[in-house]
């Protein structure tokens, strides 16, 4: 009898969550590492979070188009992940920050050149959330409980 009261007791202390990741880009200008207006909007958009929601990890990945050297396209990209992870920076410790530069991406084709480098000018962000459900836990320590009494 003992035994199910702490197997419950141990149900309730366990936090009920629900992680989710979304996945989006930031562009870029030619030459560029400066966020723009419109970058800046879909960042806050896209980390607007309520009471029962936490971000948990931020990630980010760098890449250039194919117009300068390799060495150049990687310092550019670097820069560009630094450029989102300072905008941040105020909201989140270095932590939550895993970045990854990846440079220059060659084109796919040569049709449409001018669409493929403007793609390629980008910082990809992954935001991991961590959703509290506190409804089903608040729900289940009352099950818990009443179940609890009726064995004791």
């Amino acid at each position: 009898m003992k035994m199910i009261k702490y197997f419950f007791l141990l149900i309730t202390t366990i936090g009920f969550s629900q992680v989710s990741t979304e996945e989006f880009s930031i562009y870029f200008e030619t030459d560029s590492a400066i966020l723009s207006e419109q970058s800046i909007l879909n960042l806050e958009a896209r980390l607007v979070v309520d009471k029962t929601t936490k971000i948990t990890a931020i990630s980010l990945i760098g890449y250039c188009d194919d117009r300068g050297s390799v060495s150049y396209n990687q310092q550019l990209a670097t820069n560009r992940v630094q450029s989102v992870i300072s905008y941040l920076k105020p909201r989140f410790s270095d932590d939550y920050f895993e970045q990854k530069i990846v440079g220059e991406i060659p084109l796919n084709d040569r049709n449409n050149i001018k669409a493929q480098r403007y793609r390629n000018r980008r910082v990809e962000i992954s935001v991991t959330y961590k959703k509290q459900l506190k409804f089903l836990k608040q729900w289940l320590m009352i099950v818990l409980k009443n179940t609890v009494l009726m064995i004791s």
